[in-house]
């Protein structure tokens, strides 16, 4: 069965850093400029998070991760 990557597509910015970031291309905006899902690479997803890791408004869940246990909270960084 192949890993289940869903877009919440009400808080998506559709910036496209999880097209960018994920390694096997899965994620891509579709004509109706929605962030979906390559039907024909999703087997490929290893779950390694990028895609999750990059995405401000926490709008894309890889199943079997987690945004409260698997990614720590961003930190600012103030310059000196």
């Amino acid at each position: 069965m192949p890993n289940s990557i869903t877009f919440n597509q009400t808080t998506c910015k559709k910036c496209q850093l999880c097209a960018e970031v994920c390694p096997n291309k899965i994620p891509i905006k579709n004509e109706l400029n929605e962030m979906v899902i390559r039907p024909n690479r999703q087997d490929l997803c290893f779950k390694c998070g990028q895609c999750m890791a990059v995405c401000s408004t926490r709008a894309i869940v890889v199943d079997g991760l987690s945004y409260e246990y698997d990614f720590s909270a961003r930190t600012k960084f103030s310059e000196a």
